[in-house]
């Protein structure tokens, strides 16, 4: 491919992927809106596609500042939906509360976004979700920490990660026998609000595991070893549309910065050597690899292309 119909094509590529995130987050915010009998979530789901065609436009003019402007962007939507609908309403969006709402029959916000953050968008995204809007995610990207773990992080384990998983889903069904937070609303003595408490509880502690954990296990070490989420979507990212793949393979030096760029413990350097785009469930496409190879090696697109 010439270097001008290349240009061309990286271009019409960027283009699709914004195109992308208003239609898919227009249909599913319609769909949601249907069933809930509540346009709020027309509007909320509408805003965050929006937001990230925005990003996704800014960084494909703005290369250089993409990590910037997707940070930037993490922070004000997660920030939103924890004050907003977290503290504000009482939405708990944690992994456990799936189970307590199932126990109590009911649905919430737990439900709607593993159905659309963990299953529909990772047909698309793969796990953007963790790069774009987790408010977690991005805390954790923030309080990094190789040195204590003398630079080497703990790779991922499907026991122990899956192991997790059953963990929370047994206990919860073990606790909601006696106490359930989806049922309960807000206790008559107190006045306080029971799902609020729990889903202010489970963050602490998720955040008291990852700061303890990040000196031993490296950088992002709940999302990459423990989180449900991640456990669940990076089963479908696999298949999905969009992945980190190797554009320039043979302008590639192995030099490693792609490797010791990636905070989820993704061999990217591997993949580009092979000629393969990034299968790894872990990866969450925040393209921090992308902006580190300096010989622009990768890129994230729905199918591969190179230019000669």
């Amino acid at each position: 491919m010439k270097v001008e119909d290349f240009a061309k094509t990286h271009r019409r590529i960027d283009y699709l992927r914004i195109f992308l995130f208003i239609a898919i987050f227009l249909v599913v915010g319609i769909v949601v809106s249907l069933l809930r009998d509540n346009s709020l979530y027309l509007l909320l789901f509408t805003s965050i596609g929006s937001g990230s065609a925005i990003v996704e436009f800014l960084k494909m003019y703005f290369p250089d500042i993409r990590q910037h402007i997707r940070i930037t962007f993490q922070i004000i939507v997660g920030a939103s939906l924890l004050i907003f609908l977290t503290y504000g309403v009482g939405v708990n969006f944690q992994f456990s509360q799936l189970f307590f709402d199932a126990s109590g029959g009911v649905v919430t916000g737990a439900l709607i976004q593993l159905l659309v953050a963990r299953i529909i968008i990772p047909l698309f995204y793969g796990n953007m979700f963790c790069s774009q809007v987790c408010w977690s995610g991005v805390a954790f990207e923030l309080m990094k920490n190789e040195s204590s773990c003398n630079g080497i992080m703990k790779p991922r384990s499907n026991f122990l990660a899956w192991g997790y998983l059953l963990l929370v889903v047994m206990s919860v069904l073990v606790v909601s026998q006696w106490w359930n937070p989806a049922t309960n609303g807000i206790d008559i003595k107190t006045g306080l609000n029971e799902r609020r408490l729990l889903a202010f509880g489970e963050i602490i502690f998720v955040f008291f595991v990852s700061y303890v954990s990040i000196s031993h296990w490296g950088s992002r070490s709940y999302c990459r070893l423990l989180c449900p989420f991640i456990t669940i979507s990076g089963v479908i990212s696999r298949f999905s549309l969009y992945k980190i793949r190797p554009v320039l393979n043979n302008d590639c030096v192995g030099c490693g910065e792609c490797d010791r760029a990636c905070q989820m413990n993704v061999k990217v350097s591997t993949s580009i050597l092979n000629k393969e785009p990034i299968n790894d469930s872990s990866c969450i496409l925040c393209e921090r690899c992308v902006s580190a190879c300096e010989f622009d090696c990768l890129e994230m697109a729905p199918f591969k292309f190179k230019k000669k």
